[in-house]
């Protein structure tokens, strides 16, 4: 996961289950930009340049190409989105039911991270590698610990920006855009924003990265809804059970001390 793109990998993570906890602040702009549009703006942006030359040497201009200020897109949205679409189409070898929660406070985060990535990959390492010394079970192929660690360390790299927004001017970046649309090429090189739906372009990244990162078919997809709904099960038993565990072993403790 370390090797590709750092928001695909947050995504990809949350589809499989293990990431459970993130340093972000829900109502912080994301200010992402499709690729598709960043190559139209940049063909547009070298064509008038040129021209500009052309005409008279003046220095190039500067255009800043993001969507915060034209289209703008919180954190808070992109988690529920993103979840959304990972449900619809799950990933093939999802290891727990997609959830997880962005956290303000980073000490906070990194206590969650010990229990909610640390511990459960040990423990699920632990259990496999037994299974398989046991010879009741294949030598697993990764090891869940290992790939939470690269998955925390790119959220590291995430972190500035989760928690970090800026603002820009984009008066060229308009300007340039107008010029776009009224000239002839307008439907090849326009890049505007106003009518992208970030939803939906979600979901397509989601089916993108399923696809083309994680080389899964299509055709999977009935066979992973049918394992998302035993882990969503498993997730909700497991969600409900253990408080009222933890609580009869906290009430037997206090019992017992009260008794002595």
């Amino acid at each position: 996961m370390i090797h590709i793109h750092i928001q695909s990998g947050i995504i990809l993570g949350g589809g499989l289950g293990i990431l459970r906890t993130l340093y972000c602040l829900r109502d912080s702009v994301a200010d992402l930009i499709p690729v598709d549009m960043v190559v139209n703006a940049v063909c547009a942006a070298a064509a008038a340049a040129a021209k500009a030359q052309h005409a008279s040497p003046t220095p190039p201009g500067v255009y800043h190409l993001t969507s915060g200020s034209l289209r703008p897109l919180l954190w808070g949205q992109v988690k529920t989105w993103a979840k959304e679409w990972l449900i619809r189409y799950p990933l093939e070898n999802a290891v727990f039911y997609p959830g997880g929660h962005f956290r303000s406070n980073r000490l906070e985060n990194r206590v969650a991270r010990l229990l909610l990535h640390v511990l459960p990959a040990i423990l699920v390492d632990s259990a496999l590698y037994g299974a398989y010394a046991l010879r009741l079970a294949p030598k697993p192929r990764l090891s869940l610990r290992r790939l939470c660690a690269k998955m925390d360390r790119t959220s590291d790299l995430l972190e500035f920006f989760t928690t970090r927004q800026w603002r820009w001017r984009t008066d060229g970046t308009r300007a340039l855009l107008a010029s776009v649309r009224a000239g002839p090429d307008a439907d090849a090189f326009d890049f505007g924003l106003e009518e992208l739906d970030w939803r939906s372009y979600l979901g397509d990244y989601v089916l993108g990265a399923r696809r083309f990162v994680l080389l899964q078919e299509p055709q999977s997809i009935p066979r992973s809804r049918k394992r998302l709904e035993r882990l969503r099960r498993a997730h909700l038993a497991v969600t409900r059970l253990l408080p009222a565990v933890i609580f009869v072993l906290i009430a037997a403790y206090i019992i017992t001390i009260l008794m002595r």
